[in-house]
């Protein structure tokens, strides 16, 4: 969806879609992302980490936990789709505690049940 400035005016509807994001930093450089969408009736969660920059294993899971905690908050299913470019996130998001969902448009989405958490 894209957006004008001039769309944003008092009194005006929000748009259907909005976002919230953290930047994860080692040595001065962002080295990864995570965040979600919130969109109507969903909330997808989302993450990327950056390739090239040497992060350690201790400082990625630091970041999982952080915004595991965030999205642990919310009362409603969230879903996280799996990134294409990491083998293992699949596993780990299942690690996590997410059930695969389903694949649509060949990108495997995965869903958080917090009722059963």
């Amino acid at each position: 969806m894209d957006a004008d400035l001039g769309d944003f005016k008092v009194g005006a509807s929000m748009p259907p879609f909005s976002c919230k994001i953290w930047a994860v930093e080692h040595d001065g450089k962002v080295c990864g992302v995570f965040g979600f969408v919130y969109a109507p009736n969903n909330l997808i969660a989302f993450s990327e980490i950056s390739d090239g920059i040497d992060v350690p294993l201790m400082t990625k899971w630091k970041a999982i936990e952080k915004s595991m905690d965030v999205l642990k908050k919310h009362s409603s299913s969230f879903y996280a789709i799996s990134s294409q470019d990491h083998d293992n996130s699949g596993k780990m998001l299942r690690k996590l505690g997410f059930d695969f969902f389903k694949t649509t448009h060949e990108t495997d989405f995965y869903i958080w049940q917090t009722h059963l958490q």
